[in-house]
């Protein structure tokens, strides 16, 4: 995991991702909490479970991503890479600027807030 410091991206065990604004250390240098975009305080007893300065390096499969190519949105999202568009072909796509990252809703989201069909 890379180090905790302004400007990168967070996951957490709970599946959201945030980006780090604010670090504060203790006496010792070491991190003590820090400040997230959308407010939220975290800190060493929080479950970090991934950092790092590029979000697309936290995408997990069976995340939801909003994109945008040319003028249509869609959503994708991969239980498993079994068809032939995966998830590295998508953030290649990101990074080349042929498709715009808009959204991500993690697995962990998705699967809190969905509605499942009974059959």
């Amino acid at each position: 995991m890379e180090e905790i410091k302004t400007g990168n991206y967070i996951r957490t065990e709970k599946g959201i991702i945030d980006k780090i604004t604010s670090v504060f250390y203790d006496k010792d240098g070491q991190v003590d909490r820090f400040l997230t975009r959308n407010a939220a305080i975290y800190t060493e007893d929080d479950k970090i479970i991934k950092c790092h300065e590029d979000v697309l390096e936290l995408i997990e499969k069976g995340d939801v991503l909003k994109i945008e190519e040319g003028n249509e949105v869609c959503y994708i999202g991969f239980e498993e890479e079994t068809t032939t568009l995966s998830y590295q072909g998508i953030i290649e796509s990101i990074r080349t600027n042929e498709v715009k990252l808009l959204e991500i809703l993690t697995k962990e989201q998705f699967k809190k807030e969905s509605y499942k069909m009974e059959e």
